[in-house]
């Protein structure tokens, strides 16, 4: 209600996607001309009856600079949830950062999402995604073992298991950016909508099945 009636019968559009950590990681984008969509027409984007966040495909994004350095050390784990739709057969980054870490999803021309290794190097796993819906994706990157762990479950089902896929080099300064995949040059920007990402910087294996089951009670994804 508060968006509609700020943007009175016009677009409004994302300047800030707030860290709920509270440690002010914050995703940002100053640049009109860049910024995601999150009204259209004085109506709220909805998914599935709930807000989310639009991307057009072309140069809209958000990034936080500061993301990296907070808490982010070689030698650890990492869990994330993401949940994204992508409306065209189109390539674009979700979730990715622009020192080697490749995108967490990257859909390429066909209804797959390639997950790329801990240190960006080659596609270990892909997913067959449905465009038309929501979709959650979980990622567990564990570094603290010396060739590395990594997990993906697609709509709480695991998809796939591998245990040596290098150390990560998030504890390098570098910028996470959502809505775009930098390294894909003028086709990495998201053509579609995301309505949350979680991220921890420790091990949530134990809890994943909690978390997945919390978010989709509230988006109703699967």
């Amino acid at each position: 209600t508060s968006l509609e009636s700020f943007c009175s019968g016009t677009d409004g559009f994302v300047t800030t996607w707030y860290d709920q950590s509270g440690n002010g990681n914050d995703a940002i984008n100053a640049s009109a001309s860049s910024q995601p969509k999150i009204v259209s027409s004085g109506s709220t984007i909805l998914e599935n009856g709930k807000t989310a966040v639009e991307f057009s495909g072309s140069l809209t994004y958000l990034d936080a600079s500061s993301a990296i350095s907070d808490g982010f050390t070689n030698n650890s784990v990492y869990y994330k949830f993401e949940i994204a739709q992508v409306t065209i057969t189109s390539k674009g980054g979700i979730f990715s950062a622009n020192a080697g870490y490749r995108g967490f999803f990257n859909p390429p021309s066909y209804d797959y999402a390639n997950f790329h290794n801990p240190n960006g190097l080659s596609v270990i796993s892909s997913l067959n995604v449905d465009r038309t819906n929501q979709f959650l994706f979980s990622e567990l990157f564990d570094t603290s073992i010396g060739s590395g762990t990594y997990e993906l479950y697609g709509n709480g089902s695991l998809e796939r298991t591998e245990g040596s896929e290098g150390t990560s080099n998030l504890d390098t300064p570098t910028t996470l950016y959502i809505g775009r995949d930098p390294n894909g040059g003028p086709s990495g920007y998201l053509n579609g909508k995301i309505q949350e990402i979680v991220f921890y910087n420790s091990d949530q294996s134990t809890n994943r099945t909690g978390i997945e089951t919390n978010i989709n009670d509230f988006y109703t994804i699967y």
